[in-house]
């Protein structure tokens, strides 16, 4: 028996004493690196919605429509908690480059600050002397904004939820010297934040654009653990591991302002901006720019009938001729149409079907552009006949009523006598 506990000691000894030797004559080693390499500017489902947005405004903006000029003033931190460098202190340059990521009659303008003072001032110098030498000289301006975007980082919530979970388990075999005894554990703990941004927007009068801009976005903490560890009469060896992952808040500030970019370019243009990325289902239909449409609607007077007919061309519908009458090509597109898109009054026209035209133009360029020639070509002057006026007919049409009356719909006393016959294609000159 004693034999037994020696040949078993010793044993126990030897697994030990190979172990450290082991452990003894492990050395690490240097980690190779891959080679630094330049990367792409950081991409996100928001970015690929602001180049979708240049197809969106091909689509709704006439050819002719002027460049809108955005200003973005500083958007800085109002949290305070930039100081600890988990947020940045300053994202105007963000907001900038979304902007610049959509070029179709859109531009971000800089204006003048501080920094510029010197550099203006010889400049205005050096303009002078030339007047003296050559005559007059002219000097170059920088465009008033359409639009000011001033804006800040309005939230920061830390660990606004957190959960815990931790697991243990021990066992042991033998007695006495050969005693063995093994332990593991595992760890999962995560944290939930908020952040948030929010923006104002002003108009050439400094009067703000109705409604909320901005986004929030939830960023998330996590970190997984596991511990494992055996000994054998009091000596032992153990291994742990450690991971965690977290969401990026620069990234989560990035995708938040490109969000909150689509937004105020689609507002202030008076667009659809929600058909940006429908297949993601990031936008939904926003009621201020369906409230401009019912505006508009209940303004156009005689050019109602030739943009309603022009939006049936925009929906695919080759056969309709922009006349500025409601002929029987016209109304039997009308009823496909209202077929398709679940439209219910039949008594054209009305603002229910001009919504749902206006909704489901389609994002096609070569579309949109016969479309908008053939609506500037009505306005310029030129009458076509309708295809159907020369058919023969063994019955008159079906009666219809007087086409350059739409429905007359409810609204507040406009904050200044409106232009006869507005435009649409120029939604906001005329609203703001």
């Amino acid at each position: 028996m004693a034999m037994k506990v020696l040949v078993q000691k010793g044993t126990a000894w030897f697994v030990c004493s190979v172990c450290f030797c082991l452990l003894a004559a492990c050395k690490a080693t240097v980690p190779t690196l891959d080679p630094m390499k330049a990367q792409a500017p950081v991409s996100t489902t928001y970015t690929t919605a602001l180049n979708d947005l240049n197809t969106v405004l091909e689509v709704y903006l006439p050819p002719d429509y002027p460049y809108t000029y955005y200003y973005v003033k500083p958007v800085t931190d109002a949290t305070g908690l930039s100081a600890t460098g988990e947020i940045p202190m300053d994202i105007t340059a963000m907001v900038r480059d979304a902007i610049s990521q959509v070029s179709y009659k859109v531009r971000h303008i800089e204006r003048y600050d501080l920094s510029d003072a010197q550099h203006l001032a010889v400049e205005l110098q050096k303009l002078q002397m030339m007047k003296i030498t050559r005559g007059d000289i002219k000097i170059s301006e920088r465009p008033d904004p359409d639009f000011t975007i001033a804006g800040r980082i309005a939230q920061f919530d830390r660990n606004l939820e957190s959960q815990s979970d931790k697991a243990r388990a021990m066992a042991n075999f033998a007695e006495g010297l050969s005693r063995t005894d093994i332990s593991g554990s595992a760890e999962k703990s995560s944290r939930l934040s908020r952040l948030a941004i929010s923006f104002s927007v002003y108009n050439t009068n400094g009067i703000s654009l109705p409604g909320k801009y901005g986004a929030s976005m939830e960023v998330q903490y996590a970190k997984n653990g596991v511990d494992i560890g055996f000994a054998i009469f009091g000596n032992g060896l153990g291994f742990g591991s450690e991971a965690t992952a977290m969401h990026g808040r620069h990234l989560a500030l990035q995708m938040m302002t490109e969000f909150s970019v689509v937004q105020i370019i689609g507002r202030s243009l008076n667009i659809p901006y929600w058909r940006v990325g429908e297949g993601h289902k990031i936008f939904t239909p926003d009621r201020h720019v369906l409230n401009e449409w019912r505006t508009q609607y209940a303004s156009m007077g005689p050019l109602l009938i030739p943009f309603m007919q022009s939006q049936l061309i925009a929906c695919g519908d080759s056969s309709v001729v922009v006349t500025g009458h409601l002929d029987e090509q016209t109304r039997a597109a009308l009823d496909r149409f209202a077929d398709k898109f679940g439209v219910r009054n039949r008594v054209y026209p009305n603002f229910e079907m001009f919504k749902a035209l206006e909704s489901n133009r389609l994002l096609d360029r070569g579309t949109a552009s016969m479309a908008w020639s053939a609506y500037n070509a009505y306005k310029g002057g030129a009458r076509p006949s309708s295809p159907a006026a020369s058919a023969p007919t063994s019955r008159p049409s079906p009666s219809a009523p007087p086409a350059a009356a739409p429905e007359r719909q409810p609204k507040a006393a406009p904050a200044r006598p409106a232009a006869p016959a507005p435009d649409v294609t120029r939604p906001l000159e005329d609203l703001l």
